[in-house]
């Protein structure tokens, strides 16, 4: 097989080479330097200091569909015909090649998403759209920043909350820097100077920058006479430092009056979320506010004023609403910590896995590196396990149970990265078949109220794994 293999080969070089011609050095050098033009005006130089992937780390790939996809030249030099005629012969679809096999993964209903944006809009914010700012940082929470932006950008929102610039790289691929100026993208973490510079000199997009301390102060400043024209940024206030801008208070006029800075609004985040606490939360920033506006000698018309999140929305706690909110967890069907959320929105998130194994062990036979002596229930020879690649490092350390074929089951053990389900005396259940941690199965669901009441706090969201581990899929389908 492999001597026809390689006659087949020689054939094709034989016939093909003379195509080669087709494209000359010509062609090819003016096809370069059409790129590296396209390339330099499209984004300019880059950081070298970068601590996320660089815009124009695409734009080899982007130039390369756009040559393939142009009927002029995808057909054009024989290499695209040999690459095609090669891969058909040496069978490189074939399943030794196919990637690896991902037992975890979490479905994202997209229509959820857009009808839980819907949702706020019509039930909290009368119909008003410009009143809604979504919050994609951390990777939209885990769900994948890039696909939801595309979603975003076929609404009337105008504003979108980020952190780092992994966030903003994200929305500029998703939607491309065409349509970056249709929206206001905040930062709602102040960043260091490289964070700033790289935004502002190197990528050359507007984002409103967060002033929280002189030391936010003076990297903006020194990243805005590198450019010409002023940095967009934001005060956040903290509510616990009442002389939180009194020593910067005259370089922040000084540096708007010279046009390095436009100070677009003032912000805060409530510190509690009971009622009585988050009207005590909201007339201590709105005094702040109202100092802040007569030093800066501007009205309160003039700048963005905004406060509540996912807590206040579901809470329905409307003079907080203030000039628009920032609605993060509760867009994508997380209730807040009492369990709450807004009726009719639904989870956007479905976490499943597949059982990788199942071992039966007797009474005092030890599991893995934990070593935990197997206890058998009363009337059982054995106590059958199945495992799944999801553990403790996924945030799944005090979770109870899973879903399979539309029946609850108890976790028996926890390992790292692996679960341990006890199927009692089930022997209908064989390796392969799907589990869902996070979901609805027949008449069951976990829902998140029972997945955040069990996982660690600190991994209340810990999702952001599955862009590792997790096999991530998009649908315009209810996943629940």
């Amino acid at each position: 097989m492999e001597r026809i293999r390689l006659t087949y080969l020689y054939l094709i070089f034989s016939l093909l080479i003379p195509l080669s011609q087709v494209v000359s050095s010509e062609d090819l050098n003016s096809q370069l330097s059409n790129n590296n033009v396209k390339k330099e005006n499209a984004l300019g130089s880059t950081s070298l200091n970068s601590n996320v992937p660089n815009i124009n780390d695409d734009l080899d790939a982007c130039d390369l569909d756009e040559k393939t996809n142009n009927p002029e030249t995808k057909n054009s030099g024989f290499f695209a015909v040999f690459k095609k005629i090669y891969n058909k012969i040496f069978n490189f679809n074939s399943k030794e090649d196919n990637a690896p096999v991902i037992l975890n993964r979490c479905e994202n209903d997209l229509d959820a998403y857009i009808e839980n944006i819907k949702r706020v809009v019509q039930d909290r914010l009368g119909g008003d759209w410009k009143k809604i700012c979504p919050v994609l940082k951390a990777d939209a929470y885990g769900h994948g920043t890039m696909e939801l932006m595309k979603v975003i950008n076929e609404l009337p929102i105008t504003c979108v909350g980020v952190s780092t610039n992994a966030d903003i790289y994200a929305i500029s691929k998703a939607i491309g820097r065409e349509n970056l100026a249709k929206f206001t993208i905040m930062r709602l973490k102040s960043q260091g100077v490289d964070s700033i510079r790289q935004i502002a000199v190197d990528y050359n997009i507007d984002v409103k920058e967060v002033v929280e301390t002189v030391e936010d102060l003076i990297n903006i400043m020194s990243v805005a006479k590198e450019i010409d024209r002023p940095i967009g940024v934001q005060l956040r206030v903290d509510l616990g430092k009442q002389d939180q801008f009194n020593e910067m208070m005259p370089r922040l006029k000084s540096l708007e009056k010279r046009k390095k800075i436009n100070i677009f609004g003032i912000f805060s985040h409530f510190e509690r979320e009971g009622l009585e606490e988050m009207k005590i939360d909201l007339d201590n920033f709105k005094n702040r506010v109202g100092n802040l506006v007569n030093k800066l000698g501007k009205k309160v018309s003039d700048l963005k004023i905004h406060m509540a999140s996912s807590p206040q929305i579901v809470a329905d706690f409307k003079e907080s609403y203030l000039d628009f909110v920032r609605p993060g967890t509760l867009l994508y069907g997380q209730p807040n910590r009492n369990g709450d959320v807004i009726p009719g929105v639904v989870p956007v998130m479905k976490i499943m896995s597949k059982i990788s194994k199942i071992d039966d062990y007797k009474e005092g036979e030890k599991i893995s590196y934990s070593q935990k002596e197997v206890k058998i229930d009363s009337g059982l020879k054995t106590k059958r396990l199945a495992r799944i690649p999801i553990g403790e490092k996924f945030g799944f350390k005090n979770a109870t149970e899973v879903l399979i074929n539309g029946k609850k089951y108890k976790i028996y053990h926890v390992e790292n990265d692996e679960l341990y389900i006890d199927l009692g005396n089930d022997k209908g259940i064989s390796q392969g078949q799907e589990v869902i941690l996070l979901g609805r199965s027949g008449k069951e669901e976990i829902g998140y109220v029972d997945i955040t009441q069990k996982i660690t706090p600190s991994d209340r969201i810990s999702y952001e794994a599955g862009g590792i581990s997790f096999e991530r899929r998009y649908s315009k389908k209810k996943c629940w």
